[in-house]
């Protein structure tokens, strides 16, 4: 919507649209990482099932890595997938 020459032409509008991508692209990254990571998970689990313990090994080892990223990827998701209040304890 950004590069639509009626967008351009009305000031006030590109900048709304401009501050909300801004805002959205933090979001976008991590979710395109997260899809990334799943094909980097499918990849690793046929890495476990090799004959070849050295590449079964290295399969578990990016399983793990992949797990803790995943996890760091989703905290960070979270809050704005959700629209329930988010209580913290004190």
């Amino acid at each position: 919507e950004l590069m639509d020459e009626n967008v351009t032409r009305d000031l006030k509008h590109f900048k709304e649209i401009s501050k909300e991508r801004s805002q959205l692209e933090p979001q976008v990254e991590l979710f395109h990482r997260y899809n990334k990571l799943q094909s980097d998970k499918e990849q690793a689990l046929e890495m476990t099932n090799e004959s070849d313990p050295e590449i079964s090994e290295l399969g578990k080892e990016e399983l793990k890595a992949i797990a803790i990223e995943e996890e760091d990827i989703i905290e960070k998701l979270l809050p704005h997938l959700s629209h329930t209040p988010t209580f913290v304890e004190l």
